[in-house]
């Protein structure tokens, strides 16, 4: 690997670091009540990741269902989860 090479790859993993770091106090800070993974690279360089935040939907089996780049709206986020996590109709009564 070249210098500049090198140079690049430590810089990228200082950003991967970083966006990690803040995107775990916002979590906290917002007290997101679902699980939250960080990246540390490997998801961009498999998926094609090119924006923050990346949304990654998982379905019951724990396939990926749909990932979503960028930012999403409340609206956004429930169809999608409605998508792979359709209501389930409630029990009648006996």
């Amino acid at each position: 690997m070249s210098h500049d090479a090198a140079q690049k790859n430590a810089s990228l993993d200082k950003l991967i670091y970083m966006a990690n770091q803040i995107g775990k106090a916002f979590a906290r800070e917002m007290r997101i009540p679902y699980p939250i993974a960080f990246d540390h690279g490997q998801f961009a360089a498999t998926y094609g990741a090119s924006a923050l935040p990346e949304t990654v939907f998982l379905d019951r089996r724990g396939r990926i269902a749909a990932i979503v780049h960028g930012a999403m709206t409340p609206g956004e986020l429930a169809t999608d989860l409605a998508k792979i996590a359709p209501a389930t109709a409630t029990p009648a009564r006996t």
